[in-house]
């Protein structure tokens, strides 16, 4: 599986709401969604104050290179004359979208009018937020499906490398992402699940057949672990709850069984001492979890805390 190209930002600029305030909790620049995670559902004006959707910006099938940038920022300007070659190039292969804050005068003075035409203006920066775009100018990839397809990527530098291994890539295989570096995940995209047969707390045998069929959230869990107790009313009102369209769910947990039955999941709780089969899955310290396609195919990096978790399957927080 090919990662695409390690992308080194060069230079970024902090990017401020309307207030000029930044959010320093969330301020590194690669601190964004894990790919594989569903790209959250906005609503915002472009240029000529239309209204614009993420399903008026999937319409045409294609994958779309989501670029934050501002009127304020210098990094953005010297991308400017490469924005429009770009999506000269990319035509019919990419689609793309800029999200900007201020003024349509100011971003057309700024960057003309044929990047205007493909520019979205954000109310205090909403779009970015949900997005975790905190600098600009950033990019990210969202395939044909819906989901993030490559790590934030900061810095006119980062950028550039982004746009040239999207250009030298098939995106229309299957599973295609780009990273740059700075994921941590253990889940292997594009690669089938482990086999396996093991049994749950209710004693039910799980093999590797019950990660096909539907898409699967696995999770990793413990019992000992605060955070993972402090998700656990969300995760089994979600669990009681989810609809026919929601990925199965299937827990691989270590601890004590009376404290796991006690926790009173309809899905399948899996006691793995040492996580030794959920090491095979991507496990990265918990909670985590990875997404699993009905043919039981990886299509998520390890999410990694009870955000990025929910974001794998579009309950975005």
């Amino acid at each position: 599986m090919r990662h695409g190209a390690a992308f080194a930002a060069k230079e970024a600029h902090e990017d401020k709401d309307d207030s000029g305030k930044i959010d320093q909790a969330a301020a590194n620049p690669n601190d964004g969604l894990p790919i594989g995670a569903v790209v959250p559902q906005f609503e915002a004006k472009d240029i000529h104050g239309e209204q614009v959707s993420l399903a008026d910006l999937r319409s045409a099938g294609l994958p779309v290179l989501l670029i934050f940038v501002s009127p304020n920022c210098t990094p953005c300007k010297s991308l400017i004359p490469e924005f429009k070659e770009w999506i000269s190039s990319l035509e019919g292969k990419v689609r793309f979208a800029f999200f900007s804050t201020g003024t349509a005068a100011e971003n057309i003075d700024k960057f003309g009018e044929d990047i205007s035409t493909l520019m979205i203006l954000q109310d205090n920066r909403d779009v970015a937020k949900l997005l975790r775009a905190n600098w600009t100018p950033t990019a990210i990839l969202m395939d044909s499906r819906g989901r993030v397809a490559s790590h934030t990527t900061a810095g006119d530098g980062a950028i550039r490398s982004l746009v040239e291994a999207v250009m030298a890539e098939d995106l229309t295989r299957p599973g295609v992402h780009f990273t740059n570096g700075n994921g941590v995940s253990r889940a292997p995209l594009g690669a089938p699940v482990p086999e396996i047969s093991v049994s749950d707390i209710q004693g039910r045998e799980i093999t590797s057949d019950d990660f096909r069929g539907k898409q699967t959230l696995v999770t990793f869990w413990s019992s000992t672990c605060p955070h993972c107790v402090s998700m656990l009313d969300e995760l089994r009102t979600w669990d009681k709850a989810k609809g026919q369209d929601e990925p199965n769910l299937i827990v691989f947990s270590d601890g004590d069984p009376e404290y796991h039955l006690a926790m009173d999941m309809v899905s399948p709780v899996i006691l793995d001492p040492g996580h030794k089969t959920a090491e095979g899955f991507g496990m990265f310290g918990t909670p985590s979890a990875v997404l699993i396609d009905e043919k039981g195919i990886f299509i998520s990096e390890t999410a990694i805390g009870a955000a990025d978790i929910w974001a794998l399957i579009g309950r975005n927080k």
